[in-house]
């Protein structure tokens, strides 16, 4: 998985938070998917191997995902 960039919802607790480590640990480059847990998602940040990018966003407003969609494929 060493090309690819993943997002992984809810990844700052949870079921979310070990798919995250298992595909860092896999050699994906991880995009930590939380909403208000920043304390949790940071702290996973800080334990990926490989690099990580922390991404806010409430996915129930429609026009917020919207707006982070051209910050996913950059």
């Amino acid at each position: 998985l060493s090309d690819q960039r993943i997002l992984v919802t809810g990844a700052s607790r949870g079921i979310g938070r070990a798919i995250a480590t298992q595909l860092s640990e896999s050699g994906a480059e991880v995009l930590i998917h939380y909403h208000k847990n920043w304390e949790d998602a940071e702290s996973l940040q800080s334990r990926l191997k490989n690099p990580s990018h922390l991404v806010q966003v409430d996915f129930s407003d429609l026009s917020k995902v919207v707006g982070w969609i051209p910050r996913l494929v950059e």
